[in-house]
């Protein structure tokens, strides 16, 4: 007893220090701070991070993720990626603190329980622990689960695919209440994990299982877990806005898997020492499965292996988790696929089935769950082929995969990622800003709105309501209309204590000669952004006002086509003013 005891702290420790080492390569060490808030400014961890100390500072309600968005009405954590079960529990115990951030402590959780969840797989076909630490190292460097890591914290979970595996390879006594467990827990953390095993979960039952002990479990589990999503906020919104464009443009290409290259925010991230980058679409970015060199030449040798005959697939059970894998697959590329730049097929969906596909809309995410098998699919028949010299070869492969994805690793190291498109403000205005208003808005309020990252710090770090956001799903008509309210005001003059952010050039000209002759309505422009609003508490200067005059209206030039249109350019003026959309 007392050696399986002391085996067990040893391997735990191993684990902890592995990830604790790693999490610190990937975000820094000054990012363990849990007060440290600037290293979350960019990519989408910024909009986790505001919706949870917007989350954190609100009152309790119920359902219990549900929190009032100034302007938008109701709404809920689990549309800010906020890590849901995760922001109740600090919410609860530690909403006292000033603002502070634990997402830190949830990508260690992540790397923690990936590399010792795929331990705990491995040791189901081997008995030597070596080949168990050395094959858990290919899970804990996956590129698709630190790419994650790098831009959308809660899809940091993988681990809860491997979770969902190893509790199928268990297959317990409470082997039924625990995946149903699983899948709450999953919809408690990202809706996509809830989506993914949830599938698997159904057509496994559906195909193993009696119809009526089918029926019986699917009833449960649906109960279950709309009961915890409910109480997590999931049902806040209106279905028609739960539902998002990107099905078939959101996608995997049939070359992921060995496609290095990822462009994501206006990085490119190259994640092979060796191989090229293979030309992708722009929404196949959220199909980025690069598999690593390493991975990809020992699985080409289990698959030969397998093929020889060596080992087959026998039984009802890996009958089901081959088609499986089929069904995620196909979803994965969508009804659009692609080879490389090439498009092999494409045709159209019936609107309704495309509408519910809407709510998985970045279908590349889909592969998830056969890349990870495919990683252990490798490593369990090299160590059933190769025995005692398991360990030598899968370190081999092991340093291959290293060494590929090396340029990736560089890409992260010591946080650089999360600091790389910061922008920290540094005039003092901001300070006068947050003490004299009490909301901040756009002039063109929608999500993600263009100048959106380019306030992040101020708004992280300030008391003020905010009317720009970035939520993965929102109030799509209160939207609309707090836009049009705020065409109102503007109009009227009438801004009270709300400063408005200039949304572009055409909007600036527009206001100018709106308010000309109105003294009370002022104009700065600080850290290269314009901001609008009634009042004497902050002064202007001679350089803001000069830059102002010398905005000049498009000139329409006469017999010449037009094209009439709002400018994505924000530093160019179009012929359209506030209130065009």
């Amino acid at each position: 007893m007392f050696k399986i005891r002391s085996e067990t702290l040893l391997i735990q420790s191993f684990y902890i220090i592995i990830s604790f080492s790693f999490l610190i390569y990937l975000i820094g060490f000054k990012s363990l701070n849990p007060f440290n808030l600037d290293w979350l400014l960019t990519n989408d961890q910024v909009s986790e991070l505001i919706g949870w100390l917007d989350y954190k500072n609100s009152n309790f309600s119920f359902p219990l993720g549900n929190f009032e968005k100034p302007g938008l009405g109701q709404s809920s954590i689990i549309y800010h990626g906020t890590v849901p079960l995760f922001a109740l529990f600090f919410k609860i115990f530690f909403s006292y603190l000033d603002n502070f951030q634990y997402f830190s402590f949830w990508i260690f959780i992540c790397i923690y329980l990936q590399g010792f969840l795929s331990f705990l797989i491995l040791k189901k076909f081997t008995d030597k622990n070596l080949t168990w630490l050395i094959g858990s190292i290919f899970f804990i460097i996956s590129p698709i689960l630190i790419f994650r890591i790098g831009v959308h914290l809660s899809l940091s979970a993988h681990w809860l695919i491997l979770l969902y595996y190893l509790n199928h390879l268990n297959n317990g006594k409470n082997y039924h209440l625990n995946n149903i467990l699983i899948i709450a827990i999953a919809s408690g953390i990202h809706f996509y994990f809830a989506a993914i095993l949830l599938l698997i979960n159904t057509i496994y039952y559906f195909l193993y299982f009696k119809k009526s002990f089918f029926i019986k479990y699917i009833l449960i589990n649906l109960s279950f877990l709309s009961l915890v999503m409910f109480s997590l906020g999931y049902f806040v919104l209106p279905p028609q806005d739960v539902i998002g464009y990107g099905y078939g443009f959101y996608k995997m290409n049939l070359l992921s898997i060995i496609d290095p290259t990822i462009y994501y925010m206006g990085n490119e991230i190259n994640w092979s020492y060796f191989l090229p980058d293979i030309y992708n679409y722009s929404g196949e970015q959220e199909g980025f499965n690069y598999l690593g060199l390493g991975t990809i030449l020992i699985f080409l040798l289990s698959l030969s292996i397998f093929l020889k005959g060596k080992f087959k697939i026998k039984n009802k059970d890996n009958l089901i988790i081959f088609f499986i894998g089929i069904v995620l697959f196909s979803l994965a590329i969508s009804n659009n696929i692609n080879f490389g730049k090439y498009n092999v097929i494409s045709f159209e969906l019936n609107k309704f089935v495309l509408g519910s596909l809407g709510m998985i809309r970045a279908s590349g995410r889909l592969f998830w769950p056969i890349y990870y098998l495919i990683i252990i699919f490798s490593l369990i028949i090299v160590i059933k082929k190769f025995k005692i010299r398991s360990p030598i070869i899968i370190t081999f492969f092991l340093m291959i995969q290293i060494i590929d994805l090396s340029p990736g690793f560089k890409f992260f190291e010591f946080g650089k990622n999360f600091i790389k498109d910061r922008k920290i403000l540094k005039d003092e205005i901001w300070s006068k800003i947050d003490d004299e208003f009490e909301v901040i808005s756009h002039t063109f309020v929608k999500n993600q709105s263009n100048d959106f990252f380019n306030i992040t710090h101020f708004l992280v770090n300030s008391d003020i309501k905010s009317e720009i956001f970035y939520s993965a799903r929102y109030n799509r008509k209160k939207m609309t209309d707090l836009r049009y309210r705020n065409y109102q005001t503007l109009y009227r003059g009438d801004l009270g204590d709300k400063i408005f952010v200039v949304s572009s050039k055409s909007h600036l000209n527009h206001l100018k000669n709106l308010y000309s002759d109105n003294k009370e309505i002022k104009f700065v422009n600080r850290d290269d952004i314009w901001m609008v609003f009634k009042s004497n508490r902050i002064d202007n200067n001679n350089f803001e006002v000069n830059k102002l005059n010398q905005i000049q209206s498009k000139k329409i030039p006469l017999n010449k086509k037009i094209d009439v249109k709002l400018s994505n350019n924000l530093k160019e003026i179009s012929y359209l003013g506030l209130g065009w959309e």
